[in-house]
């Protein structure tokens, strides 16, 4: 009986480490499974990325603050223009070479690829030359391409998206509007700039093949954004900004023989 004892004795603490081992190993298996299950999440929350797509998508329209819509066909002429050129230019800025007067060379097929894909294949633009409040966009007929002012005061705001539904292929999108040329002032004035949109729209686009389509600008219900009032126009009466445009003067000779 002695002996069974020893022996039972030599065997407790050898089932005891065994168990402690196993204990262990499960406790790291469980904290493996919680990080990776913690930084998945991160990943699914963290939509940076896909903020920024959108973002890219939606400046050449953000930036000239359209009027609300339910459908690119109530679009101004002019405005669905004027944001195709720049959607051509944003999409592939590399391919343009800038002048000395801060002017690119825009190919009207370059304009019509860019219209299709931002706001689909039934809208059919009118190409003709046009001033909005600020430039002027001359488009030579012998070339087929758009003299395009690369003007910074007249982007008016860029997009911030801040939150993204996702139902099948259409995206709901709160879209901030930052407005544009302050930074430069409060950097040189030594003071840390965190811009703050001024207002939000809601934009809604939809997937098609590897492109996004827009399909309707409104503006946001009430309370849908703490501490911002939905935004209205002042007045129905008035002319928005994104149609004050008018037929520009003929360029000169010498202006019109310029190569970008």
């Amino acid at each position: 009986m002695n002996e069974q004892n020893k022996a039972n004795r030599h065997k407790f603490p050898a089932a005891v480490l065994v168990g402690a081992v196993f204990v262990v190993l499960a406790l790291i298996g469980l904290v493996t499974v919680v990080n990776s299950c913690i930084h998945l999440g991160g990943r699914l929350l963290d939509n940076s990325k896909e903020k920024e797509k959108f973002e890219q998508v939606l400046f050449p329209v953000v930036m000239f603050d359209p009027a609300v819509i339910e459908s690119p066909s109530e679009m101004d002429e002019l405005v669905l223009l004027r944001s195709s050129i720049w959607s051509a230019y944003v999409s592939n800025v590399e391919k343009y070479t800038v002048d000395q007067n801060n002017r690119i060379l825009v190919a009207k097929s370059d304009v019509d690829v860019a219209c299709a894909k931002l706001f689909g294949p039934d809208i059919v633009l009118n190409h003709q030359s046009f001033s909005d409040y600020i430039s002027t966009y001359y488009y030579d007929e012998s070339r087929e391409s758009y003299l395009v002012p690369l003007d910074g005061s007249s982007v008016l705001y860029t997009p911030q998206v801040e939150s993204i539904v996702k139902s099948g292929v259409i995206y709901t999108l709160r879209v901030g509007y930052l407005p544009s040329g302050n930074e430069w002032m409060q950097t040189l004035q030594g003071r840390d700039y965190e811009p703050t949109p001024e207002k939000y729209m809601i934009y809604t686009v939809k997937k098609v093949d590897d492109h996004y389509e827009l399909v309707s600008i409104q503006y946001p219900e009430e309370g849908a954004v703490p501490g911002k009032p939905v935004y209205q126009p002042q007045s129905t009466d008035e002319t928005p900004p994104d149609q004050q445009q008018t037929a520009p003067e003929t360029p000169s000779t010498e202006e019109n023989k310029e190569t970008v």
